[in-house]
């Protein structure tokens, strides 16, 4: 049995020309070990790999200042999902999963079947839970003295209007229902909601 060597991934970004110098690099180290005592081979394997290491550096130098470029680009145009996104990744630490958790009486879990038992009883607690209601507070909000009627009836350009200005990636309302659902709708979308607002 022979134990194989873990395949390096390439770097992101890398041009062709640099991949070719690496596979260079290989085989000169491949012909540095097959013959150790040759001076000559070795020194043509560190000339190589300085090179390496010079372009290297200078790919992930450009590489960071393109993402830097594309980052103050989402800023300048507002473009905070794209901008955040390009953060994370460039972020060195990543979340570690919690493989641990205290139950109600304060005791720690570890095992996987208990820690799920935990947060099942405790969404069961938390989720199920009936809100106060509070007659006083509602009849305390004032009614409208005249009767809310609009002056002309809503179009379907209106409609539409009011449907491009929906911010999307945004969480749903009361309804559930995002702005892309909305906007993906249509036509058809449209003349269902002027029904309804009639």
């Amino acid at each position: 049995m022979i134990v194989g060597f873990r395949k390096r991934k390439l770097g992101e970004g890398m041009p062709p020309e640099l991949e070719k110098l690496c596979e260079k690099r290989r085989q000169a180290r491949l012909q540095t070990l097959s013959n150790p005592t040759n001076v000559s081979i070795r020194k043509q394997y560190q000339t190589i790999n300085k090179e390496v290491k010079k372009a290297v550096r200078k790919c992930k130098t450009d590489t960071l200042d393109d993402k830097i470029n594309q980052m103050e680009k989402d800023f300048r145009h507002n473009n905070s999902h794209e901008l955040f996104k390009n953060v994370r990744n460039l972020e060195s630490k990543k979340p570690k999963p919690l493989n641990t958790i205290k139950d109600v009486n304060g005791s720690l879990k570890t095992n996987l079947k208990d820690v799920l038992q935990c947060w099942e009883d405790h969404f069961k607690i938390h989720l199920n839970t009936k809100f106060p209601h509070d007659q006083e507070a509602m009849d305390s909000i004032p009614q409208p003295t005249q009767p809310q009627t609009a002056d002309h009836n809503i179009t379907l350009d209106e409609i539409q209007s009011a449907i491009k200005r929906c911010k999307v990636r945004k969480a749903p309302g009361i309804d559930q229902i995002s702005a892309e659902v909305i906007r993906s709708g249509g036509e058809p979308m449209v003349n269902m909601l002027h029904q309804n607002l009639l």
